[in-house]
């Protein structure tokens, strides 16, 4: 009986980090306006502990708040086994994922995937779907997000992020998330750069 307890108490807990997980990455899409994505996970997160000070740091100036070192200190370590895994159409309900900078997307599958119903929404984003599709492959607009990487409580996540294109545009950094009343929130910049 113990034993039937405790392992279905794992799987809850399993479960809902699964769920969790999707929720977050909605949370980081919709805060970056990042439409389209790229189906490749950024690998490697930037993390090293030697560099705990210089997150504190950067998340003091970009909140006013003192990062939690011990939270952070066990997302660092559990971004070492980080999932790799490629980004699905699935995951994300409010992006469009792209294999390849080459690719181009569908106005009709754009439209499908936002439910859009209103005639300047069908009209906004068939403009911006030609737009992106006679735009040059290195020019394009893709987001390129990490998995979340979570802290040993599942109450916080980081997910890295990477937008760069073109030959200066964009930027990258590392977001810190908290799981709060269901929902993922973000309350934060651990690191950022230009590419």
């Amino acid at each position: 009986m113990k034993y039937f307890i405790t392992l279905s108490s794992m799987l809850i807990i399993h479960f809902s980090l699964i769920r969790s997980n999707g929720n977050v990455i909605e949370t980081a899409a919709l805060n970056r306006h990042a439409l389209v994505v790229s189906a490749q996970t950024l690998n490697g997160m930037n993390l090293d502990g030697k560099n705990m000070d210089e997150y504190a740091q950067h998340y003091f100036e970009n909140t006013g708040q003192v990062l939690d070192t011990v939270m952070f200190a066990e997302i660092i370590k559990n971004a070492a086994s980080a999932d790799t895994s490629a980004w699905r159409n699935a995951d994300l309900s409010k992006a469009i994922v792209v294999n390849s900078r080459e690719d181009n997307i569908s106005k009709d599958s754009l439209i499908k995937k936002l439910k859009l119903s209103g005639k300047k929404q069908i009209r906004y984003y068939t403009r911006f779907a030609n737009r992106y599709n006679e735009t040059d492959a290195t020019d394009k607009n893709i987001y390129y997000f990490s998995k979340p990487v979570l802290s040993n409580s599942g109450k916080f996540a980081v997910i890295q992020w990477d937008n760069s294109h073109g030959d200066s545009e964009g930027g990258a950094g590392i977001s810190l998330y908290q799981l709060d009343g269901g929902g993922w929130e973000e309350i934060g910049e651990i690191s950022s750069w230009k590419n």
